[in-house]
């Protein structure tokens, strides 16, 4: 499915909530910890992980005491590290992440998000790294500290490939492939700055 489907229809379920819903807007930020997985046949990389930093803004609609819908837009800074036995190389990519979530409030002001996150690759500087949208699977949680700060944490399950690398021998024949995935851990806050 197109990135761009994904963010109408995360559009159209919120402005298709209640009246009495309140709308909430704030910003976040905090770090990343990005690793990419690989599976296939053969095992071209083996990854390191890669510790980098988001920000953005989110929007909330508050539909009831235990539940909330949001969509977010947030500039990530993700990849990997690996050792070419030169030295360490760093594969960066730089999305723009739209999560698209419920969160649910528990007890204290401690709550749990889960939903799904589509990102379109905005800076890349690896040209072999050709495929330009991702979508994962998101799971966090995290506690209010007053009524507009909060602090969470998040892990982003990658769910499509962002390489696919075939080897060939001297023949061209097909030796086997590699796929990679992304997979998240994000530490942060959010201050609602309209509730």
């Amino acid at each position: 499915m197109k990135i761009k489907y994904l963010i109408i229809i995360g559009c159209v379920l919120l402005s298709t909530f209640s009246a009495e819903a309140q709308l909430k807007i704030g910003i976040k930020g905090g770090a990343n910890y990005s690793q990419l997985k690989e599976s296939g046949d053969i095992k071209f990389i083996d990854w390191e992980a890669y510790t980098n930093f988001y920000a953005g803004g989110f929007a909330e609609l508050e539909l009831n005491d235990r539940l909330s819908a949001r969509v977010e837009a947030l500039y990530s800074f993700e990849g990997g590290e690996f050792d070419d036995g030169f030295g360490k190389n760093t594969v960066e990519l730089n999305y723009l992440n739209l999560p698209i979530l419920l969160r649910i409030n528990l007890f204290h002001g401690i709550f749990v998000d889960a939903g799904i996150e589509p990102g379109v690759v905005i800076n890349n500087d690896n040209p072999t790294f050709d495929n330009d949208t991702e979508v994962g699977v998101l799971l966090g949680g995290g506690f209010r500290m007053g009524e507009r700060l909060v602090f969470n944490l998040r892990y982003v399950q990658g769910l499509s490939s962002i390489y696919d690398f075939m080897a060939t021998d001297v023949n061209g024949n097909t030796i086997g492939d590699a796929k990679g995935k992304s997979t998240l851990w994000q530490i942060g806050a959010e201050f609602y700055i309209f509730k």
